[in-house]
């Protein structure tokens, strides 16, 4: 089994709190490093260095993967009729998609620029720096129990799962045998993100057109048939080792970190606010996009299982020695 490596540069994007003068993240500079195997799994190395020391109740530092919504390119007629188009050149097939027809802006520096995209956000590892504001590597493994998205309604304006834990009784929420409430498998919430805002003409078309209540209506639809105690919510039995619920590490384009204030009177986010934002940088791609700065158009909604289809995708090294290379769905199936 042969795997792939890819990279993200990383650098503080202009105009965030945390990245002017004087701020953690100033001469920030970092990088991502991606292993992709062909059986959709992943392994992540985040290297940093510029940054504020951050350890334990100092707070600390989170990384995540980002896939951005895209409009598919074979579409419907009558999806196609209900896509904003502010600008002609906005929500064209393949590129990305936004919620007022402009331009895409992915992070906006201030309140009159917010981002107009869609998207959403994996956890790839929290760490933390050493006294020169350096981390030399923090490890994650993508596989079907770390693939997971924030709940979309708390992501969109709506509010958390419900609690399904009594304090007495609390289980282990990351032993494979219990229904932990983890958000939801990130390939399952693209396509009701897909279904919410891209598909209004061919899903639920007499459905609800708000996007709550359509939101809320589209997980009912999806979740149900997965759903194996009836309670809502989705656990580790319902979806590890289903095909097609978890998107393929091709399909994040970009990554983002955060700097994470822990504090009594908080939880730590479900998604990645853009007022944290300390460092971000785009999949680094031979030749594709504007300058860099923009993600290829191919690849996006791609479900785990489905990378090793694609061996010649830009930006990759040259792949391992083929062998017993031993992946983070090896790992996980042994129970390491």
């Amino acid at each position: 089994m042969t795997s792939r490596l890819f990279r993200f540069p990383l650098a503080p994007p202009p105009g965030h709190p945390f990245t002017g003068p004087g701020g953690p993240a100033h001469r920030a500079r970092g990088e991502v490093r991606l292993r992709v195997w062909p059986d959709g799994t992943g392994a992540l190395l985040t290297r940093a260095e510029g940054l504020r020391l951050a350890n334990n109740e100092g707070g600390f530092y989170q990384t995540w993967l980002v896939a951005d919504l895209r409009v598919p390119r074979r579409l419907d007629p009558l999806d196609r009729e209900r896509l904003p188009r502010a600008d002609p050149q906005a929500n064209q097939p393949g590129g990305l998609f936004t919620l007022d027809g402009q331009p895409p802006r992915v992070l906006g520096p201030s309140a009159s620029e917010r981002p107009n995209t869609v998207w959403l956000a994996v956890r790839a590892g929290a760490w933390g720096t050493d006294e020169t504001g350096r981390q030399p590597g923090a490890r994650w493994f993508l596989n079907d129990f770390s693939n997971w998205t924030f709940w979309l309604p708390e992501g969109w304006g709506g509010s958390p799962p419900p609690l399904v834990e009594a304090a007495e009784g609390l289980r282990d929420p990351d032993a494979a045998g219990t229904h932990a409430v983890r958000g939801l498998p990130s390939g399952l919430a693209f396509e009701i993100l897909t279904d919410l805002f891209i598909r209004r003409g061919t899903v639920l078309p007499e459905g609800p057109l708000e996007p709550g209540p359509r939101l809320l209506a589209l997980m009912a639809e999806r979740i149900a048939p997965l759903d194996s105690d009836g309670d809502g919510l989705l656990g580790y039995p319902d979806v590890v080792g289903r095909p097609g619920l978890f998107l393929s590490p091709l399909t994040f384009q970009r990554v983002v970190v955060t700097r994470e204030l822990p504090s009594a009177a908080t939880v730590p986010r479900g998604y990645p606010s853009t007022a944290a934002v300390v460092m971000a940088g785009w999949r680094k791609d031979g030749g594709s996009g504007r300058d860099g700065l923009l993600p290829r158009e191919d690849g996006a909604g791609e479900t785990a299982g489905e990378a090793g289809k694609a061996p010649d995708v830009p930006g990759a090294e040259a792949p391992s020695p083929p062998g017993e290379e031993r992946t983070p769905r090896t790992e996980a199936s042994e129970g390491r």
